[in-house]
């Protein structure tokens, strides 16, 4: 058994085939996901990572190719904490919490004004609050839907641009071009893609038998162009600054 201590650094280029194969185990996403993610993270941001000996143990990603967008307001940088990974055998030791502050003071250096996350469940909301003071939570409606919308699809850089045409003037967090593709990668990953229907966007997965739409943005006094939608308002991400009420993110990799 190794006695040397675990050191925690920056990610680099060879640890690629070793953080794609953390991810699939972690998180059980198709390894060709991770691997896009990782090509596409130096223009999104940056990640950390612990290791022992030589032996990956955890790792966690800041992504700073957001921006808040407020009307009268500065443009604000954002620092996303995205997935945060622990070999099984190596919890319980802390390396969340520390992967995670390392990440957010990475982050701060690089220019990012506050840190917010996405908790993968709800549970974790306070231990985001005590690991990194994120003790204010958004919340947004999400949209579901037992039947495939009638909808045509977009590339990325299309769905950016109209999503900021109908942003324009509120107060809303714009995504880095990198950002938008690995979006539009993950959600194709998973049987969906970014859609059209009328004059309205939005994104769209499956998930078992529901199309799952993170995001549906339309004129302002626009209905959506399609029916069976059903909604639910749930907890969202979590930062270390207040969002603006009314803020649309909406498209954080989940």
């Amino acid at each position: 058994m190794s006695t040397a201590e675990p050191i925690c650094r920056e990610v680099r280029r060879e640890d690629r085939e070793a953080l794609v194969s953390l991810w699939t185990r972690v998180f059980e996403d198709p390894a060709e996901l991770a691997a896009d993610f990782l090509d596409l993270l130096p223009e999104m941001g940056t990640g950390v990572l612990v290791e022992e000996a030589g032996r990956l143990l955890g790792a966690a990603y800041l992504l700073d190719g957001f921006t808040l967008l407020s009307p009268g307001e500065e443009a604000k940088r954002c620092g996303y904490l995205y997935a945060v990974a622990v070999e099984e055998q190596a919890r319980g030791k802390g390396l969340g919490a520390r992967l995670s502050r390392a990440a957010a003071d990475l982050g701060r250096t690089r220019g990012a004004e506050f840190i917010c996350t996405l908790p993968a469940e709800e549970s974790l909301y306070p231990w985001y609050a005590s690991v990194l003071s994120l003790h204010y939570v958004n919340r947004r409606i999400l949209y579901s839907s037992p039947a495939t919308p009638p909808a045509k699809p977009l590339s990325a850089e299309e769905y950016g641009r109209r999503r900021e045409e109908l942003l324009a003037g509120r107060s809303h967090v714009r995504l880095s071009p990198a950002a938008l593709r690995f979006q539009h990668t993950l959600c194709r990953c998973y049987g969906g893609g970014f859609y059209t229907a009328g004059d309205s966007i939005f994104c769209a997965y499956r998930d078992e038998d529901l199309w799952l739409l993170p995001e549906l943005l339309c004129p302002e006094g626009s209905p959506p162009a399609f029916d069976s939608l059903r909604t639910e308002e749930r907890p969202y991400l979590c930062s270390d600054f207040p969002f603006p009420d009314g803020c649309l993110w909406n498209l954080s990799f989940d």
